[in-house]
């Protein structure tokens, strides 16, 4: 490597030395049979004034051209807009709990604002425009872009050089992470960048003309893999298309500047092809400034046509291709620079209390949020809507127009944005022409393009996401009556969740609920109706009356409102909503995928990006040798035209898996599939509290050790399992059928579970060695083919036999591969050990490998592996073979841990009085600490019968690697009353020797602790702990009883607390004072209450003592610990238990008063109980929030319990969120 590191510093040096080939950004080729000269430019993709040093004669020759060719043709971008899902705001809402999706909010002032932004951010990208802040530094376009619209102003024939979409792809398929030389690479950079960043100097070099330096910076900097894809093959596409191009006339192309220079730079590869290529140097005259500005300044006519939205809202003349961006649309003018934007944002006036929108705040924005100067402003009213029409003239003398239309139910921007004076020449084309939607007491019938739902409504409504698009967009509707004054809405989204079958009932509740909790609306629980897929209700909001419906229909999910209307017309709305079939007649495309081995047909638009085929990102290591038996499990989430999703997996078994039988096989894939819905839900113990409830201000990991157990979950289990039972999944509509050519078995089957009115539909199919699941989310009822139908029914296996089938053992297999000659083959053997399926009948075979095979020593690993599995079976030639491994010559430490931990497997007594004798045969070392610690810690596990290793382990106790992992398995197994804690009487003195060593220790610990003022409750007294409780059964010994008082003296609240409980579970009365200092110290009064609880000794407190003692074990403990203040308590049912919960409010001054403020935060710990109290063993502390506001205390403890409740609810909110926690598609900035 350092050889590689001089070589390209010697480089660095020897190309900043050496003469500069490559002086010039113009090219002239010729020659090779031309009949006229072409030229290549090589321009930068970027707006600064910079990129512009242009010359004259770049104008004569671009103007004199016959063709222009640029990189890609910028027009056929569009596409990729779509298909690259551009539209980044729903990340932002599938990322957000399900119910939350239905949130609504009022249009307020700040929503408004990104009216204002009329370029089109995807419109400006496109068009390479600058903006508006950046315009005195910067040219209209990039330059590459300048040299398209020049080459369309003057009707020259336009064209890409190479595919955008196929150069795109292979991009993204290098992987620019990986270069070994990189790093190697800095010294020779450092050099050529002379302490500029890379930019500058990129800039510096462009500006001087200086492609050498160009192309060695480059080199430098880019991994070898990403510049081949980025640079190298790009250059071989765009030669053969600038050879074929220059032989039908003149072409003038522009080019990257980084792909001219170099031996593989096209100027070069054009030479290799015969053509004579030479830089043109010229200066740049008045001539050229001239000649710019004209081109500048000359527009062609643009082509305009009427569009209308989907809804028939507005119709209005725009240019072809449009970009969507939710509902905005734009439409780029590519050959002028130009673009026409349609921006709406829905008004929602039915959520605020009091009347509707004022203009006057519209108005209020035009000022700040209109560049330049304003040249007009005029409003005016027409039919049901206002209007603000306004021109104005940006500092950079660019024309805009733009016109805003405040209609019932939404406002509408048009603004048409351009260079120069191209909105005077055009505007009157697109302003005088714009139509809106007249108002109408009318009802119609909608249907949304995709299908899915059919509605009887208002005429003058408004319908988001009616259109085709490859990122299938949820319907949004609004509707007007003005007869009555009253709105109705329909808001649809569907949930991407294919393995979550949910309680329907409780759904179509929910989303009501979080709906009006969101917006403070109060609702009327008298009107209320559930049926079996929806649900309706009713609520407040001052003198609005809303009403509404919910229901489900698969994985969409509808949310139907009326506001203010009648009884009749709500009925109306309502009853009209009728479930249709969605779109059927889209195209497919074949996708396959060889690594998975399928191929089915899918809908091509939608999922356009799986036909790239971008290949996943490799690990940023590459060990030497490879594992070539591994196979790779695939995943892929294929989406409807209609925006249903399904799931497809695919698995090859590895050449060492094994079932008996194909019966087998089928019983384990019902398994799993109902193992996906019949799976414990998790349990709220088992989340970090800081988690589950949103709080980070307690370490909770700090106060395990001092806070005791807690039966919460061991009470509630009968119960979440009685209605896990009641709720159980079972398999439905099974139908096995088998296709003897293919050997290919298909199981349909329809996983359901009671109260859920979705259903999971599974197509499994399984060939030897192989299998694929499909999975979608339907209606229970739905009998109709569906898309997972279309799915199944196009799938094709792709696929070879294997060479050893899936139902053979595949021991003796992998020992023929292990002997095996080629080191790749016995290299994956033995990386695959862990995948072995033993038992008894392999031993014979395994026996024999392992007294007969040499092992090399990198395959120790393999080996112990080997060991340990050989120790699950069941066998009584195990121990002795076992036995006969450890007894081996030469057998190292490795192995021979390996061994103990096989015979442990056992988990028999005869196993472990064998691993007695080996480890007094020879007793294994080991450097790595944690493995001694972790075989002790599998005996502990296994009490019952490690127990026998008791108390002779002690003859291993003076070898520092076994001294900790002994004292704590011998703890647990005296805690755990397996074993008599007086055999250690002859290990007393050495005990109590360490146990001395280890006081001092902590000791020392505290005085440090004490001099930095911050005691922590991680102390390191687990150790002295254990001493405590080996050395217990000796505290009459003098000796030893001096022990316990200067343990006791360190007055340390573990140690304490451990000693209290030694004298309660020995029989003996505890240190009186010792215990009213625990019971009287809030960090460790509410475990001191426990113990003697436990203990059925002791006084009993009140329940709020009690929880007051367990709210202040999770507070600070300082002089400066926090007020705590009962508050009040409620109960609640959870499961089959009454559950109280405790509120308190802590109040915690800051440290320093001249620094914070005093703060106060609700803090709440729930008990289980029943009529005659709480149980202080069954506790939960739920965290801590904010008060911010006294008045609604109420509120905050309805959303605690139920959080409590219904946390086990993935798609739930809780309590009213944040504005600036949601997103919505009207507030994209």
């Amino acid at each position: 490597m350092k050889k590689i590191s001089l070589v390209l510093l010697l480089l660095a040096t020897s190309v900043i030395a050496q003469p500069k080939k490559y002086q010039s950004l113009l090219w002239e080729i010729s020659g090779n049979g031309l009949g006229q000269k072409s030229y290549v430019y090589g321009s930068m993709h970027v707006s600064d004034k910079v990129s512009y040093h242009l010359s004259d004669s770049f104008f004569t020759h671009l103007l004199a051209s016959d063709f222009v060719a640029t990189e890609s043709d910028p027009s056929t971008w569009i596409t990729l807009y779509d298909a690259l899902g551009m539209n980044q705001f729903d990340d932002l809402l599938n990322s957000r709990p399900f119910y939350s999706r239905f949130y609504q909010k009022p249009l307020t002032r700040e929503n408004l604002l990104p009216l204002f932004q009329n370029d089109n951010n995807i419109v400006n990208n496109l068009l390479s425009r600058t903006t508006e802040n950046q315009k005195d530094y910067q040219e209209d376009t990039y330059l590459d872009m300048f040299i398209y619209q020049t080459g369309r102003k003057y009707k020259k024939k336009v064209v890409g050089l190479e595919n955008a979409k196929t150069s795109m792809i292979s991009v993204m398929n290098a992987e620019p992470a990986q270069d070994e030389n990189r790093e190697e690479n800095m010294q020779a950079i450092t050099k050529v960048l002379r302490e500029r960043t890379f930019n500058q100097a990129m800039l510096d070099f462009y500006r001087e003309k200086n492609l050498d330096m160009l192309d060695s910076l480059y080199v430098l900097m880019t991994p070898a893999n990403y510049h081949k894809a980025l640079i190298l093959d790009r250059n071989l596409v765009m030669v053969k298309s600038i050879d074929s191009l220059a032989r039908k006339g003149s072409l003038f192309a522009a080019v990257g500047a980084a792909h001219l220079p170099g031996k593989k730079g096209i100027i070069e590869l054009l030479r290799d092809k015969g053509y004579t290529v030479k830089a043109v140097i010229d200066g740049y005259t008045e001539k050229g400034r001239t000649t710019k500005k004209t081109i500048d300044n000359y527009f062609i006519k643009p082509d305009f046509s009427v569009k209308s939205t989907p809804d028939a809202m507005i119709s209005l003349p725009m240019l072809t291709k449009p970009i969507y961006n939710n509902q905005d649309i734009g439409t780029p003018d590519l050959a002028n620079g130009a673009m026409i934007n349609l921006k709406r944002l829905p008004l929602r006036d039915y959520l605020r209390e009091s009347d509707g929108f004022n203009p006057q705040t519209l108005d209020s924005l035009f000022y700040e949020n209109i560049p330049g100067t304003i040249l007009q402003k005029r409003f005016y009213s027409e039919d049901n809507y206002s209007v603000y029409d306004i021109t104005n003239k940006t500092k950079t003398g660019n024309a805009q127009h733009s016109r805003y239309y405040i209609t019932p139910l939404e406002i509408i921007c048009v603004s048409m944005n351009g260079n120069g004076n191209y909105v005077r020449k055009y505007e009157n084309e697109i302003f005088a022409n714009i139509k809106l939607k007249k108002s109408t007491s009318a009802w119609e019938t909608v249907s949304p393009a995709k299908g899915g739902f059919s509605v009887n409504l208002p005429a003058y409504h408004t319908i988001y996401g009616n259109r085709d698009s490859s990122n299938p967009e949820n319907i949004e509707i609004n509707a007007f009556d003005a007869t009555e004054k009253s709105w109705y809405f329909l808001s649809e989204y569907a949930v991407n969740d294919n393995e979550t079958l949910e309680n329907t009932a409780f759904e179509l509740k929910r989303i009501q609920q979080e709906f009006f909790t969101q917006l403070q609306i109060v609702p009327s629980p008298e009107d209320t109706v559930l049926f079996d897929n929806s649900y309706e209700s009713a609520g407040r909001l001052g003198q609005k009356h809303f009403r509404l419906k919910t229901i489900v229909n698969g994985q969409h999910y509808y949310l139907l409102g009326t506001i203010n209307a009648s009884n009749e017309n709500t009925k109306k709305f309502f009853g009209s909503f009728t479930v249709k079939p969605f779109r059927t007649d889209y195209s497919v495309k074949k996708f396959a995928d060889e690594q998975a081995h399928f191929s089915m047909d899918l809908p091509e638009k939608e999922n356009e990006h799986y036909f790239w085929k971008i290949s996943e990102k490799a690990q940023n290591f590459s060990p030497d040798k490879k594992n070539i038996f591994k196979t790779r499990d695939k995943q892929y989430n294929f989406v409807s035209p209609s925006g249903q999703t399904a799931d497809v997996f695919a698995w090859s078994y590895h050449r060492y898996d094994f079932v008996r039988n194909r019966d087998t096989l089928l019983v384990n894939i019902r398994r799993n599939i109902l193992d996906d819905y019949n799976k414990t839900a998790t349990d709220d113990d088992s989340i970090p509290v800081a988690q589950a409830f949103g709080s980070d201000d307690y370490d909770l990991d700090g106060k395990q050790s001092v806070l005791p157990f807690s039966t919460w979950d061991k009470l509630l289990k009968p119960s979440k399992d009685k209605n896990n039972k009641q709720h159980k999944a079972e398999l439905v509509n099974e139908k096995l059928t088998f296709d003897e050519t293919r050997q290919l078995t298909r199981l349909d089957a329809t996983a359901q579970r009671p109260g859920s009115e979705q259903a999971a539909r599974y197509v499994a199919f399984v060939q030897d060695g192989f299998i694929w699941y499909i999975r979608s989310l339907v209606p229970k009822a739905q009998k109709d083919k569906d898309f997972i139908d279309r799915l199944a029914d196009s799938f094709e296996p792709l696929t070879q036999a294997p060479e050893h089938s899936l139902f053979m053992k595949k021991t003796g297999i992998f020992i023929a591969d292990a002997r095996s000659e080629n080191d790749s083959i016995r290299y994956s053997a033995f990386e695959s050990v862990d995948l072995l399926q033993l038992d008894k009948t392999d031993l014979p075979a395994l026996k024999e490998f392992l007294t007969t095979f040499e092992f090399r020593p990198e395959e120790t690993q393999a080996l112990s592996s080997l060991l340990e599995r050989i120790g699950n079976i069941k066998d009584p030639q195990v121990v002795p073979f076992l036995e006969s491994c450890y007894r081996k010559d030469n057998v190292n430490a490795v192995l021979q841990l390996a061994i103990i931990r096989a015979l442990a497997k056992q988990k028999s007594k005869a196993g472990y009085e064998k691993i007695a004798e080996l480890l007094e045969y020879d007793l294994p070392l080991s450097n790595n600490q944690s493995e001694i610690a972790g075989l002790f810690f599998m005996f502990g596990e296994d009490a019952e019968n490690s127990k026998v290793l008791y108390p002779a382990i002690f003859q291993y106790y003076g070898v520092s690697e076994y001294q900790d992992p002994i004292v704590q398995f011998t703890t647990r197994l005296i805690s755990e009353n397996q074993v008599n804690p007086k055999k250690l009487k002859a290990y007393r003195k050495l005990l109590l020797a360490d146990a001395r060593l280890e006081a001092k220790r902590v000791s020392v610990w505290k005085t440090k602790q004490a001099a930095d003022d911050s005691y922590f409750y991680g102390s390191p007294t687990e150790n002295l702990k254990n001493y405590a409780n080996l050395l217990y059964a000796f505290k009459k010994d003098k000796a030893v009883a001096e022990w316990f008082k200067k343990a006791a003296a360190l007055d340390l609240p573990e140690i304490n607390l451990e000693l209290v409980r030694l004298d309660l579970a020995n029989g003996a009365k505890p240190d009186q004072d010792r215990v009213a200092a625990l019971l009287g110290d809030p960090a460790t009064g509410f475990t001191a209450y426990r113990l003697f609880y436990d203990d059925k000794s002791g006084a009993k407190w009140a329940d709020d003592e009690i929880a007051k003692a367990l709210v202040a074990s999770f507070s600070d403990t300082d002089e400066n610990a926090p007020t705590i203040e009962f508050l009040t308590t409620r109960t609640t049912d959870v499961g089959n238990r009454k559950a109280t919960l405790f509120f308190f409010r802590q109040n915690q001054t800051p440290k320093n008063p001249n620094y914070g403020l005093q703060s106060s935060k609700l803090v709440t710990v729930a008990f289980l109980g029943d009529e005659h109290g709480i149980d202080p063993q069954a506790w939960k502390f739920l965290g801590s929030t904010d008060i911010s506001d006294e008045s609604k205390l109420d509120e905050e403890y309805d959303v605690i319990i139920d959080r409590l409740l219904n946390s086990g609810h993935s798609r739930a909110s809780f309590g009213k969120q944040a504005e600036n926690n949601l997103y919505y598609p009207e507030s994209d900035y």
